[in-house]
């Protein structure tokens, strides 16, 4: 177990129904990653899944939503090249993209542009809008995201993450980005775009 794991797995389960933990457990045990289960499992989420942000190799949402949707679009590619094996090196990117989307959802709520996460969910605007128990989860994966920036401090030709951590720390991002993409001001329409809303 990485030293990311434990908390990432107490984050999951404090997000999802205990029927989609034992789906999330069966899919992180998985090797090598089974990216079409996990896009299945990602569209059962609803909202802005890897299925719903591209249409081909195209992105699915308004241009200006670009820093919202784009790391989702990353994330989809990285878990595709995953499962041609070697997916350790997929890991910290899958982790740092997934992030991405969130640190987006909360600059715009908290009109914070250019903050880094852990700034942004502090600021006074944020944590106005914001329910308290969203509010602590996103606290709580602050350290993690950290972690995927900036940490080298693994030994040596080890990865930080694993694949388990990146699939946990996507399904995290993706509930939490549901909770709060009602609060921030997007252009996008799933409806309008052709792909169906939830």
């Amino acid at each position: 177990m990485t030293q990311h794991a434990r908390t990432l797995w107490e984050l999951a389960a404090r997000l999802l129904p205990e029927s989609e933990m034992v789906e999330i457990g069966e899919l992180a045990a998985t090797t090598p990653c089974d990216f079409q289960r996990l896009l299945e499992f990602d569209v059962k989420l609803g909202w802005g899944s890897m299925a719903h942000v591209s249409q081909g190799r195209t992105g699915n949402y308004a241009p200006e939503d670009r820093d919202v949707f784009r790391p989702l679009q990353y994330c989809a590619d990285y878990f595709q090249l995953m499962t041609e094996g070697r997916g350790e090196w997929m890991t910290r990117e899958i982790v740092h993209m997934s992030a991405l989307h969130l640190e987006a959802l909360v600059q715009r709520i908290g009109l914070s542009h250019r903050l880094p996460l852990g700034r942004a969910i502090r600021e006074t605007m944020f944590r106005e809008k914001v329910d308290s128990r969203t509010w602590q989860l996103l606290d709580d994966f602050r350290d993690i995201y950290n972690a995927a920036k900036h940490d080298m401090g693994h030994e040596k030709d080890t990865h930080l993450f694993s694949v388990e951590d990146a699939i946990l720390a996507y399904v995290v991002c993706r509930k939490l980005g549901i909770r709060l993409h009602c609060l921030a001001d997007l252009n996008t329409n799933w409806e309008q775009s052709g792909t169906p809303s939830h």
